[in-house]
């Protein structure tokens, strides 16, 4: 199994979201997956998305930005499991994390389909990933991760 891991944590490594990250990519190991890089969103550079749609119309399944985007998207497809981490941030995930999955529009098609009894788009060629999704918060109770769950739930690939 080939785990991709992409930390949307500001604070990298030094986090707290980091060391739930780092004993699951420990035990992933010790059981053979392999792990095929750990991304830290922090240190890319990752514009947001235009909404321009060429990467529907002019260039399917490529956007037409030039950042480091490209290059994480490929590691994406080739991925068995996405690991996306972030901390919980007013009720969603951090700002660098929803860039990201932001970006990941060129995997979609621009046609929709009814999913759930929603409106959804549906899937491009290219096969996404498993998600598996870690996260931490500075608040107590269990529920405050809900919001962010049903989000990402609702846009998950």
């Amino acid at each position: 199994m080939k785990i991709l891991s992409v930390n949307g944590s500001p604070h990298k490594e030094k986090g707290n979201t980091y060391i739930i990250v780092k004993a699951f990519l420990k035990g992933a190991k010790r059981q053979g997956a392999e792990i095929i890089d750990e991304i830290f969103l922090q240190e890319k550079k990752i514009g947001y998305c235009r909404g321009c749609f060429m990467c529907w119309i002019k260039t399917p399944g490529k956007c037409i930005q030039k950042d480091d985007m490209k290059e994480i998207l490929n590691k994406v497809l080739e991925a068995d499991v996405l690991l996306l981490s972030t901390p919980v941030y007013i009720d969603g995930v951090s700002a660098q994390t929803k860039t990201f999955i932001d970006r990941l529009i060129p995997v979609l098609r621009a046609h929709f389909t009814l999913r759930d009894g929603h409106c959804r788009h549906k899937m491009g060629e290219k096969k996404m990933p498993a998600l598996f999704v870690i996260s931490s918060s500075g608040f107590l109770e269990m529920d405050n991760f809900e919001p962010m769950i049903e989000s990402l739930k609702r846009g998950c690939l």
